[in-house]
């Protein structure tokens, strides 16, 4: 009889990972040879045989993990993938930025611009576009984090673009950025844009600003934070050290599956059981938090010239800061705010929103609501 194949060690031990990342380069380097030595011509004539072709060449990976010697390792694999490219007449590489889950948000920046750049060097040494893949790769690895990857918002596009700016070498804003480059400029001019016209709206006695997410919130006793699911974990990693203690904080988050390319009248349940209680763990202790203005369309309180026909259901652990964020809301004409309980009552709050889209879109309305029969005599909640 044969005897018994030796046992695979647990890949997760350091004998079995090394073992599946030397198969790994094997299996890569052979790929890489065919592709740049040994058939680079046979592979363009049967493509070009067929009618077809390769937009970009892809490897997607962590490119910023936080050990130097995979990093290296993964670098090269993506500078094998360039040569490739060209040895393929294909005119761009595509991949992810990643994140070292070690550090915070302005520490990875910083890597960024020491390990990522080089990279971008080498595509363009190479006459290659460098694409990113904009997922924010939940459950890459064991930690908890809903964002494992940096480059996947507008507002980190931004600065990852202005990053590369800096180094001559790297890709600049030429004929070689792609949409999502031009994209990232209309962003710009359109938040620009939105502050003048909240000005014109307003009109001249209204205080309205802008600012990067850290500076805005400095010295304020209420923050309001709108933004979608997608964007929430790095939005409140921009600012969270320049919040002072005892901040109320109103999330207005709705988990929807737009966050991973779905539809907004569909929910997404977060880990933590609600968008709200997911920014709980992002802020740092003695910040207070609210969650509100789950099942109110961003439409009604644009428009200044009519009333809101319909309540903010409101929750939080901190009665008063409740209670903050309550009388702002009872000075909006038409609105109502309704004490709904515990922070964990955002759980049911957030899933009103996708079922709201679902109703406007069903009767082509904008600006349904919800409304609490009774609410009008109960007084406030604290006695």
């Amino acid at each position: 009889g044969q005897a018994n194949p030796p046992q695979v060690a647990d890949a997760f031990q350091p004998s079995g990972y090394d073992r599946a990342y030397k198969a790994a380069v094997a299996k890569f380097d052979a790929i890489h040879q065919l592709t740049e030595e040994i058939a680079p011509g046979e592979i363009g004539l049967a493509l070009k045989a067929a009618d077809v072709g390769f937009s970009d060449l892809g490897y997607f990976d962590n490119m910023l993990v936080g050990d130097e010697r995979l990093r290296r390792v993964k670098h090269d694999w993506m500078v094998k993938i360039m040569d490739a490219a060209v040895a393929l007449g294909v005119k761009a590489v595509c991949g992810f930025v990643g994140r070292n889950v070690s550090l915070d948000m302005d520490q990875n920046l910083e890597d960024y611009e020491r390990s990522f750049v080089p990279l971008l060097e080498a595509a363009k040494d190479r006459g290659l576009e460098y694409r990113v893949e904009q997922c924010p790769m939940p459950g890459w690895n064991t930690t908890d984090l809903w964002h494992n990857q940096i480059g996947y918002t507008p507002g980190m596009w931004i600065r990852l673009h202005r990053i590369a700016e800096k180094v001559p070498a790297a890709p600049a804003e030429s004929d070689r950025v792609d949409s999502s480059g031009a994209r990232v400029l209309e962003l710009m001019e359109a938040l620009k844009a939105s502050v003048e016209e909240a000005k014109s709206s307003l009109g001249p006695d209204a205080s309205v600003d802008g600012d990067v997410n850290a500076a805005s919130v400095v010295g304020k006793a209420v923050v309001f934070v709108t933004v979608p699911f997608a964007g929430q974990a790095m939005v409140y990693e921009a600012f969270k050290d320049a919040l002072a203690p005892g901040t109320v904080v109103c999330d207005c988050t709705s988990p929807l599956m737009t966050a991973v390319g779905g539809r907004a009248s569909h929910a997404l349940r977060p880990w933590h059981g609600s968008a709200a209680e997911f920014a709980k763990s992002l802020l740092p202790k003695g910040t207070r938090l609210v969650a509100a203005f789950h099942t109110v369309a961003a439409d009604v309180l644009r428009d200044l010239d009519a009333e809101v026909d319909s309540d903010a259901l409101v929750m939080g652990d901190d009665a008063d800061a409740k209670a903050v964020v309550g009388a702002l809301i009872a000075d909006i004409p038409g609105m109502r705010w309704v004490d709904c309980g515990g922070l964990q009552m955002a759980r049911i709050a957030e899933g009103l929103t996708p079922l709201l889209i679902s109703i406007n879109a069903r009767y082509k309305v904008r600006e349904s609501g919800f409304r609490v029969t009774g609410r009008d005599v109960w007084g406030d909640p604290r006695g």
